[in-house]
């Protein structure tokens, strides 16, 4: 585990920042996701208390870099409109 690890987003279910460990974990980040839902007895908890997902604070930059949604998103939007005009 990370000397001093730092929160770098809050998810609404496990599912969500599982698959944001994922991409950094893709991409040589270490990451952990820490959840109080019971044990998993009680899931509705985890939109209460947000699953938090951390990292080391040494990869706090390069992991911002990782989750930034929005350029996949626009990346897929300029291959659709490329698409359009063939």
């Amino acid at each position: 585990m990370a000397n001093n690890p730092v929160m770098i987003a809050e998810y609404s279910s496990v599912l969500d920042a599982e698959l944001a460990r994922s991409r950094l974990e893709a991409s040589g980040i270490e990451s952990w996701v820490m959840k109080d839902d019971a044990g998993g007895m009680q899931p509705q908890l985890q939109i209460t208390q947000g699953v938090k997902l951390f990292v080391d604070e040494k990869d706090i930059d390069e992991a911002l870099k990782v989750l930034d949604w929005e350029d996949v998103f626009e990346d897929d939007e300029s291959d659709e409109e490329g698409d359009e005009e063939v």
